[in-house]
């Protein structure tokens, strides 16, 4: 079965309806749905989410589209001190952000599709395979 990994550009994207990212990501949760594909998400991307959507629209928001996440056709990762070293790493070497590395992480370390749109993870698709996202 084929994995997919969200970086949280990909979910803010949807939760923001940014086209056409917004429409790539719900195909995707819907193949999930379906079990036709497996979503994953680290628990990292979900704290940034937390705090984007807060930043942008207010506490009350970010909770409320925690509550909605927790409805979505996808396994929540937790984090390994694994995952940790080899994010640090990337991070390490690369000119991207905390969490990106994460997601960088959870995709090599389960043979993911990265779905991301973020252009710092663009430039590593020598890293892992990665469907990147557009958003007009």
């Amino acid at each position: 079965m084929k994995r997919v990994v969200f970086d949280s550009w990909a979910l803010v994207a949807l939760l923001e309806k940014e086209e056409p990212a917004a429409t790539q990501v719900q195909s995707l949760l819907y193949q999930a749905a379906a079990n036709e594909i497996e979503c994953l998400f680290s628990l990292i991307s979900l704290g940034e989410i937390y705090y984007v959507v807060g930043r942008r629209h207010g506490k009350s928001a970010a909770d409320e589209t925690l509550a909605e996440l927790s409805e979505a056709p996808f396994t929540l990762l937790a984090i390994s001190q694994e995952a940790v070293i080899q994010a640090a790493a990337f991070k390490m070497v690369h000119p991207i952000s905390y969490a990106g590395a994460f997601a960088i992480s959870v995709a090599v370390q389960f043979e993911a599709t990265l779905i991301t749109g973020d252009p710092e993870l663009g430039r590593l698709s020598h890293l892992v395979d990665i469907e990147f996202l557009h958003r007009n």
